[in-house]
Parts: C-alpha cells; sequence; structure tokens
C-alpha cells in the first residue's frame, strides 16, 4: 500500500491506527512499539525542504 503522506494533516495518525487495528498489533505508539507502518517526517539539513513519509 503507498499513501502520499504530502495529503495527510502533520499530527493525523490514522492509517497508522487503523493497520495496527487491521492486523491485530497492541496499541503502543513508542519507538520500539511493534507496527507495519510509521509515519515519520524528514527535514534536509541542506535546504530545510521537508517530507512526511508513511
Amino acid at each position: 500500500m503507498l499513501v502520499d503522506a504530502t495529503n495527510c494533516a502533520p499530527d493525523c495518525t490514522a492509517c497508522v491506527v487503523a493497520c495496527a487495528k487491521e492486523n491485530g498489533l497492541p496499541d503502543g505508539r513508542g519507538p520500539t512499539a511493534p507496527q507495519w507502518i510509521r509515519k515519520v517526517e524528514l527535514q534536509d539539513r541542506r535546504s530545510g525542504a521537508r517530507w512526511r513519509r508513511r
């Protein structure tokens, strides 16, 4: 599945939560919690441009 994260609100994690629920994963959202997808925001150090990836 491919999600264009540029269309998502910065604080929205609806697809991450839905994926965890659909696949029976715990509701934890910590850095070591099992996840099938994760929302990540990247920033280019040189240009300062930002990208959101899911």
